[in-house]
């Protein structure tokens, strides 16, 4: 089993298999560690377990916007904001469709170097790391609280 740790650094890929293929080559050559979903249902499943951004071809969104992404996106817990790549495809896709989800948003339209994937893959990684600094001070300084509200034991009596 993965670690916490390799769970919440992975890009979790939404594509057509060949793009999701080629995207996944090309981050492992970097040292990126991801998985491709195969449909929503999937992703939102793999999202539950721990993500450091989502990379989701635009063509997904094509029947309408995503309930199960965009309530994914809603209930974030407030130190979270998940950072998601979507790859574009032409005029569309700079005209700024609404079809897709509403949240910490990075728009590549096609064609895009391989390293201007990689940069915005590894931004929204540090982007995501600082995150999880945030989470884990929010929860050290919640039970610093509750340490200081419980009543003291009958040893300190």
């Amino acid at each position: 089993m993965a670690s916490s740790l390799a769970l919440d650094e992975r890009a979790l890929i939404l594509a057509p298999p060949p793009i999701a293929a080629d995207t996944a080559r090309l981050l492992a050559s970097a040292g990126i560690d991801s998985l491709c979903a195969v449909d929503l249902a999937n992703l939102q499943a793999c999202l539950a377990e721990g993500a450091g951004l989502a990379i989701i071809a635009e063509q997904v969104f094509k029947q309408g916007p995503s309930a199960l992404l965009q309530a994914f996106i809603d209930q974030q817990p407030c130190w979270s904001d998940l950072p998601i790549v979507l790859l574009g495809q032409g005029s569309q896709a700079a005209k700024g469709s609404t079809n897709h989800p509403v949240g910490n948003l990075v728009l590549l339209v096609a064609p895009f170097e391989n390293a201007q994937l990689l940069h915005t893959t590894q931004s929204a990684l540090r982007n995501r790391r600082r995150q999880y600094l945030a989470r884990d001070q929010l929860q050290d300084l919640q039970q610093r609280l509750d340490a200081q509200a419980a009543p003291p034991s009958e040893d300190q009596q």
